[in-house]
């Protein structure tokens, strides 16, 4: 038997030796990647199967491949697919041999290795890493060396520090003998998390990390403080809070010229003042942050200086003879040195209200200076003066006030002038009223530097009479104030009285020359030794010429004008002119007009422009002068011209005239003369030299031309061909001329019997002619119809709406001219959205701008307007359309309630008329108060209420109105609604429900800062069921209990009984919560029925939980079901189940009922059961990876012993989850999964 045992195992090594050892390849490239203090890593090369198990065997000491049947080295499971692995809790700077073996999965003998020698782990990590000299930026790290062994030398040390959760930055020491390390540019009062690592200088060979050290930074610097206020004694200091959680400040301060501080800690403000303080002092304030960091940098230096007291009274005087200046002096004030300057106030008597600062003394050179002349005041005026101290921390207490008045000034631009009426015996002096305070004026008269008479006025001109014609005065002026007069002022100019006016003053044509002379002739009676020369002016319409004539012996005079412009009316002028000197010029006389005369015109000279059979068209130029019209005299050849026809032009801006009524193949004479004026002082010319014609063969004149219709411009005409004509006629020439002497013509075919004339000027009388062409020429035109264009559009057109019903156009005159009869009226039409209207306007006289008032209209309204013009003519054109709209109308306040949350609704009607309406302004006050609070809410036409809340006004009187608003603007207010703001008498209602068995109570408790009444209404409605009950209780009482139904909403309403009325004060919302259905349990193989009745009161809802050891299910089910069955359960399993009912409450949320949990056992199917067993036993058995022992097969109780483990640990997770469940049901009556179920 021994002999069979020992050929075995002898067999087995065999095998091993020969077949299993050359079957699997040893992994390649075995490499170390990284090492820390206690582990490496390791990475290789895969074996050529490639489903080869790699297992790890690691030793100190270099011994003998161990072998794979033994187990004690290997630290690292099977890995199949990894390639690298890490050997843990290994010696820190310790060498380590690594044996990496392949092995074939299904045989275990059959495997190979590769061997890795000397791997060296890290260093150990640094320890007691501390933190100190935390700042706000910047913190010192330091630790206890790395014990290094004799594997690897640490060559320095690696410091990371994170925040937040997330590293921030590392730093590097440079030799291994530092142990410290300052990290800077850190954020202020940030929390930071610091771990140390030692390197060496091989890569990737570097210690663990110590353990972290954390610290919050110090809080950032402060800006300065500020001052905020600062008197003679204290300042009020203020400064930014600090955003970094800061705990208190710490302020100190020292006058600046002294050493030392005090200091004032623990302010938990922004701010503080100072008390004690010297006057006129500058001192240095420095404030820091201090919070649970530490305390933070301090801030910058800030310097204020304390306010300085008051000067002496001023000393003032008038330096020389100045009316404008006072010299200010005083004395320092009692107290500091720290006077910076001076600030001098002053301000008229009698107006105090009016101070005014004007000037500061400050140190000049050096030195301070206490004198100052106050400049540019006014003459006569008495003034105040105070002097103020002021440093860089303010302005002290000004000194008392002084008193002086200035001199009045001498009035200037005293000037002699002649008045309008009697200026030959009076003259008028005026002056300018001198700078200050004058109550008279004394007035002098001179002649030759002689006084000749004085007077005092109030007024700033004096009219001097009874004086001497043609001689020369002057005068001055002495102003006088409070009976103080100042000094006289300078003699105005010299000014002479008029000279007598000429008389008989005539204006006569000479025989000599009839077209060019005049003659002006004239007398004098009284003076005429005052007079020296004699002006002479002679003017028309177009001239204006002026000469001055000597003056001569005797009464009368005459002058002669030559070079006048023919046919022109004239009116000569004569002004006696006294003696003139350097300082008295000399005046003229009243201008004295003699009669009108007109020179004679010159003739035109006439030319023959174009004849036709009985007609002779005569062109010329006009002739040099003026004129009105033209005569045209013409006869046959042979006749006489004595006895010659006759024609007026009327107009005597032509240039051309048709003469017509001639016989054709006739020989005429004609001749021209021009005449000036249309009255019986008319002028006419010489005839002109006469000039022949012969008018061509006939073509009678077109018939029946009239006018088809007009425009503003054009003219639109038609005729019918001549009666007599012996000629082919080839076309029609329409000829049109305004009465501007303004021509356009037009040619049509001979077959043609109308045309239109465009391009024409609006609103102008046109003459259209027509004659028919030949070859030779133009015929007979026809006799002149006259047509008028039509009025353009009107232009410019604006309005603005003034009220809710009327509004305000206007436009100027249509366009286009002419000489066509005014605007008799203008047509204003208007389209609403309802109808449309007009309205006539009649135009101004002399006016191109015309208004007028559109009334009627409707209130929030869009308006489209156009403007047509007419005269006798017709219409014109229409305008273009503009639109407007209305001013809102009023609102009409319906209604103003009051609730019982101290809020007030206000209710109103929109205003009638459109919809036009933007927003409304809603307005309320206080009654008895100025002030008033506006609300205003944007909203569509159809808001007709607004709220507002009196949370600390209730029971006070308001007023209250509405307007509504549009881009017009606001209309009408609505009617002041007077009302109380609302109070309330309760400051806190709350209710609690009581929910044993079998009563169901809901309890209400109030309480209420007014004890002023005597009972309470409690009613109180359920939903969905509405029921509704009420009951009166004790005010007092603060609490009552409702009976009430599980599962019901309910709105309860708490009203104060007494006085005339009732007042609802207060209404809350409260839910119930819903009974708990009574259920059973009936337990099959593989489903649990559930049973049960309806609870008292409502239930939306039921919802199922049964819960196993391996999986919690939720089922929501009807509120009419009483059955469930759950058929998604495992047998021979344990569950517990909860029935709860749900309901949800006023708010929208889940509210559920306890539920008592009751456990259940599925039975166990005894067919299924050893088929299962058979399985899971098989299923236990595997592979062992250890030995080829392992996967012998005659291990037989392995596979029973596997069941019988896996059944008692599955029945000890169950029991656990039982007692679980009821821990859980025991603190919070149900489970975590119940807390947010799905719909």
């Amino acid at each position: 038997m021994a002999s069979k045992v020992l050929l075995s195992f002898l067999f087995i090594y065999l095998t091993e030796i020969l077949f299993l050892h050359g079957k699997i390849s040893p992994p390649s490239n075995l490499m170390r990647t990284s090492s820390r203090s206690k582990s490496f890593t390791l990475q290789w090369s895969s074996s050529e199967q490639d489903d080869a198990i790699y297992r790890i065997f690691v030793q100190k000491d270099f011994v003998a491949p161990p072998k794979m049947s033994s187990r004690a080295n290997y630290v690292t499971s099977p890995f199949t697919a990894t390639k690298t692995a890490s050997g843990d809790d290994l010696q820190a700077n310790t060498l380590y041999d690594v044996y990496l073996f392949a092995v074939n999965p299904t045989n275990s003998s059959d495997y190979a290795y590769t061997t890795l020698e000397g791997v060296v782990t890290g260093p150990p990590p640094p320890t007691d890493v501390q933190i100190s000299n935390v700042e706000s930026s910047s913190i010192e790290v330091t630790w206890q060396h790395s014990t290094s062994g004799t594997a690897q030398q640490t060559t320095n040390y690696e410091v990371t520090y994170a925040t937040n959760g997330e590293t921030m930055s590392t730093m590097q020491t440079n030799s291994a003998i530092v142990n410290h390390l300052t990290i800077s540019g850190l954020s202020p009062n940030s929390f930071y998390s610091i771990n140390v690592v030692a390197l060496t200088d091989t890569d990737n060979i570097l210690s663990d990390k110590s353990p972290s050290v954390s610290t919050t930074t110090a809080p950032s610097q402060l800006d300065p403080p500020t001052c905020s206020d600062v008197t003679s004694n204290s300042i009020s200091l203020e400064w930014e809070d600090s955003t970094e959680s800061a705990v208190t400040y710490t302020l100190s301060w020292s006058p600046s010229s002294e050493d030392g501080s005090n200091k004032k800690p623990g302010i938990t403000t922004t701010s503080t003042t100072v008390y004690g303080l010297n006057t006129n002092t500058q001192y240095s304030f420095i404030l820091a942050v201090l919070n649970n960091a530490g305390v933070g940098m301090p801030s910058n230096e800030a310097v204020f200086v304390t306010i300085p007291g008051s000067p002496n009274s001023p000393r003032l005087s008038l330096p020389g003879a100045m009316t404008t200046q006072i010299q200010v002096k005083w004395s320092p004030p009692i107290g500091g040195d720290a006077v910076s300057s001076y600030v001098i106030d002053w301000w008229p008597t009698s107006d105090v209200t009016n101070a005014v600062s004007a000037a500061t003394v400050s140190h000049v050179n050096g030195t301070m200076s206490y004198v100052y002349v106050i400049e540019n005041l006014t003459p006569g005026k008495s003034y105040d003066v105070s002097v103020t101290a002021a440093n860089a921390a303010g302005f002290g207490e000004p000194s008392s006030t002084s008193r002086l008045r200035t001199v009045p000034a001498q009035p200037s631009n005293v000037i002699m002038t002649q008045q309008e009426a009697e200026k030959t015996t009076s003259l008028l002096v005026t002056w300018t009223r001198p700078q200050g305070e004058v109550d008279s004026y004394l007035v002098k008269v001179y002649r030759n530097n002689s006084l000749t008479l004085s007077t005092i006025t109030n007024m700033t001109s004096f009219i001097a009479k009874g004086l001497e014609p043609g001689a020369a005065y002057s005068a001055s002026v002495t102003g006088i104030s409070d009976q103080v007069s100042s000094e006289e002022s300078s003699r105005s100019n010299e000014q002479r009285t008029n000279p007598p006016k000429p008389i008989d003053v005539k204006l006569q044509p000479t025989n000599e020359n009839k077209t060019s002379h005049l003659n002006v002739m004239w007398s004098m009676t009284n003076y005429s030794y005052l007079v020296s020369s004699y002006e002479i002016t002679l003017s028309s319409s177009s001239q204006i010429l002026t000469v001055q004539h000597p003056a001569g012996e005797g009464s009368f005079s005459n002058y002669l004008f030559n070079d006048l412009i023919p046919g022109e009316n004239y009116v000569a002028s004569v002004q006696a002119v006294s003696p003139s000197s350097v300082q008295a010029p000399g005046t003229q006389s009243e201008a004295v007009t003699s009669n009108s005369q007109r020179t004679v015109p010159k003739p035109p000279k006439p030319d023959v422009e174009a004849t036709t059979s009985n007609t002779v068209t005569l062109s010329w130029t006009q002739p040099e002068g003026v004129f009105t019209h033209y005569n045209i005299f013409y006869a046959k050849a042979g006749g006489n011209m004595a006895g010659s026809s006759f024609v007026q032009i009327i107009d005597g801006y032509s240039k051309s005239y048709v003469v017509s009524g001639l016989s054709s193949s006739s020989e005429y004479f004609f001749q021209m003369s021009s005449v000036s004026g249309n009255d019986s002082k008319s002028t006419e010319s010489e005839k002109s030299d006469p000039v022949t014609a012969v008018t061509a063969e006939i073509i009678g004149q077109p018939q029946s031309v009239q006018i088809t219709s007009t425009t503003s411009t054009t003219i639109s005409v038609s005729w019918s061909q001549p009666v007599d004509y012996n000629v082919v006629i080839s076309g029609y020439r329409v000829s049109c001329t305004s009465s501007d002497d303004e021509q356009t013509s037009v040619t049509v075919s001979s077959s043609a019997r109308s045309a239109t004339i465009s391009g024409l000027t609006s609103n102008t009388v046109y003459c259209i002619t027509i004659a028919g062409t030949s070859s030779q020429g133009d015929g007979a035109y026809s006799d002149c119809v006259k047509a008028i264009t039509t009025l353009g559009k009107p232009k410019t057109i604006t309005m603005t709406s003034d009220t809710i019903s009327t509004a305000d156009l206007s436009w100027t005159s249509s366009e286009g001219g002419g000489r066509a009869a005014n605007v008799t009226r203008y047509v204003v039409s208007w389209s609403p959205p309802d109808n449309g209207g007009f309205v006539d306007v009649i135009p101004l006289p002399g006016s191109n701008t015309m208004f007028t008032k559109l009334k009627g209209l409707k209130s929030s309204s869009n308006y489209y307007i156009s403007v047509a013009s007419q005269n006798h003519v017709g219409n014109g054109e229409t305008s273009e359309f503009v639109n407007i709209t209305t001013l809102p109308g009023t609102p009409y306040v319906t209604s103003v309630s009051t609730s019982s949350s101290y809020s007030t609704y206000i209710y109103w009607n929109k205003p009638d008329g459109g919809d036009v309406i933007d927003d409304f302004l809603v307005e309320y006050w206080r009654e008895g108060s100025s002030s008033t609070y506006r609300y205003t809410k944007t909203a569509n036409p159809g808001t007709t209420s607004y709220s507002f809340s009196f949370s600390t006004s209730y029971g006070y009187g308001y007023t209250v109105r509405v307007s509504a608003r549009n881009s017009e603007g606001t209309g009408f207010p609505s009617q002041n609604v007077s009302f109380t703001a609302g109070y309330s008498f309760f400051s806190e209602v709350a209710a609690t429900q009581n929910f044993e068995r079998p009563s169901k109570k809901l309890d209400i408790n109030w309480e209420s800062p007014q004890q002023n009444r005597d009972q309470l209404l409690v009613q109180y409605e359920s939903m969905p069921r509405m029921s509704k009950k009420f009951k009166v209780v004790k005010f007092k009482d603060n609490s009552t209990s409702l009976d009430v139904e599980p599962g019901n909403n309910y709105t309860i309403s708490l009203t104060v009984l007494g006085g005339d009325s009732l007042k609802l004060e207060k209404t809350i919302h409260v839910s119930t919560k819903p009974s708990e259905p009574d259920y059973s349990l009936e337990c099959s193989v593989n489903a649990i029925k559930l049973t049960w009745s309806h609870p008292e009161g409502f239930v939306e809802n039921y919802l199922v939980q049964y819960i196993s050891a391996e999986s919690i299910e939720t089922k929501r089910l009807h509120s009419t079901m009483t059955s469930f069955i759950i058929n998604d359960v495992q047998e021979n399993t344990d569950y517990v189940i909860m029935l709860y009912s749900i309901i949800h409450d006023v708010n929208g949320n889940v509210e559920r009922s306890t539920a008592a949990p009751k456990s259940c056992r599925t039975v166990q199917n005894v067919n299924k059961a050893a088929s299962r067993k058979s399985r899971s036993a098989e299923n236990l058995q595997g592979p062992s990876f250890d030995s080829a022992e392992d996967n012998h097969p005659a291990t037989s109780a392995a596979p029973n012993s596997v069941m019988t483990a896996s059944l008692v640990v599955g029945s000890l997770l169950l029991v656990l989850a039982l007692l679980g469940g009821a821990l859980v049901y025991k603190r919070k009556q149900r489970f975590p999964l119940l807390e947010d179920f799905p719909e």
